[in-house]
């Protein structure tokens, strides 16, 4: 994780988006994309979350896309 830190410090966004694909963690991912405006990626992280099945993170990748359907879509699911 200290390279990802460093690698984003210093202004390279490759490094730390390899870093966390690798390490799978998909919330530090997500928010990444996030913050660097790659909403295509968010919305292939939409892809992702159908395939994890962890509500919370299908719920947080629906409002980081904009996506309303499927925001209540989890929400039903959820109960």
């Amino acid at each position: 994780m200290k390279l990802s830190a460093v690698a984003t410090s210093l202004g390279n966004y490759e490094i730390p988006e390899k870093c966390y694909q690798l390490n799978r963690e998909f919330d530090k991912l997500n928010f990444f994309y996030a913050s660097t405006g790659s909403l295509e990626k968010l919305q292939k992280m939409q892809m992702v979350s159908n395939n994890i099945g962890d509500p919370m993170f299908k719920y947080n990748c629906s409002i980081l896309t904009g996506n309303v359907e499927e925001r209540v879509r989890v929400l039903v699911e959820a109960g």
